[in-house]
């Protein structure tokens, strides 16, 4: 291959290299499971870990249910003193949501 062609390629592969979604994490805004890199699921408009029972999930996460299976809570969702600071969905009780 000559340079000129090899650039060309080296060029299409940071090019196609950055086309990933970088938001494909926990916690990242989603509206469907797809939007969400695998295993997560998107619940609450947010890609989260899938769970059966609060154990699935991190020390002082529970599991939810969500649109008929199980997701874990987010870290930042778990302190509250109002609803409004909640993901929506949510309610805040005894100062977690």
């Amino acid at each position: 291959m000559d340079l000129i062609a090899r650039l060309v390629v080296a060029l299409l592969l940071v090019v196609a290299a950055g086309c990933e979604r970088p938001d494909l994490t926990t916690g990242a805004e989603c509206s469907l499971n797809s939007d969400c890199g695998s295993p997560l699921v998107c619940g609450l408009e947010r890609c989260r870990r899938q769970c059966v029972d609060s154990r699935d999930c991190g020390a002082g996460l529970r599991c939810l249910l969500v649109g008929g299976g199980g997701a874990c809570q987010l870290p930042q969702e778990v302190a509250c003193s109002l609803t409004s600071e909640c993901t929506r969905g949510l309610v805040c009780r005894f100062g977690t949501c």
